[in-house]
């Protein structure tokens, strides 16, 4: 076997001194993939995937989750705490595992159960509510337990909530990260025809 490990697999050696290290950024993106002629049947235009699966918790919500966390400054003995249906409370667990921080991920009872387990092994307190998964209004089932936690006279200012659902830096890391790692990709492969026009899909 003539084949050298080290010709076949090209990387840079680096260490990180945290799991946070490891969320995407302009300088560090989430991979593109560029569908062949087998799903994209249309020679005039490319299709490319963001593959956010690459995250180091699974899904894009790492991204507004730090964002989010960076924002916020917790004075001694204050815990977090969010509604959240899933994957924005797995990142948010994650990350304050990290930093040995106290969170309390308030769900819907009807949330998948191995997404209770992850936040639960990821050091969160669950707390599960009777809830629709997407509540609209601030006052409805997760977010308006959260609300009253964050509002309530009798915990004393104890609960702090990043408020996915209303925080700016929600979108500001899109803005920030995903919107530049995108526009990078495109215009440095070489492979790809210069952009005349960008359609872009987005999810939860």
């Amino acid at each position: 076997m003539n084949a050298r490990v080290e010709e076949l697999y090209r990387y840079d050696e680096q260490v990180f001194d945290s799991i946070a290290d490891l969320i995407p950024s302009p300088e560090n993106p989430t991979p593109m993939l560029r569908l062949g002629e087998r799903f994209n049947p249309h020679a005039d235009y490319e299709v490319l995937l963001k593959l956010e699966g690459m995250n180091p918790f699974g899904s894009i919500k790492d991204r507004t989750a730090l964002y989010m966390l960076q924002g916020l400054h917790l004075k001694e003995g204050q815990s977090l705490v969010e509604p959240s249906a899933g994957n924005t409370g797995i990142a948010l667990a994650a990350l304050a595992n990290a930093r040995n921080t106290p969170i309390e991920i308030a769900l819907p009872e009807g949330a998948p159960e191995e997404k209770k387990a992850l936040l639960r092994f990821l050091g969160a307190e669950v707390i599960e509510v009777e809830d629709e998964l997407c509540p609209i209004f601030p006052s409805e089932g997760a977010r308006g337990v959260v609300k009253s936690m964050v509002e309530s006279d009798a915990f004393d200012g104890k609960y702090v909530s990043p408020n996915q659902y209303e925080n700016e830096l929600n979108v500001a890391a899109h803005y920030h990260s995903t919107g530049p790692e995108v526009a990078i990709s495109i215009t440095s492969s070489p492979a790809s025809a210069p952009v005349a026009r960008l359609r872009a899909l987005a999810d939860t």
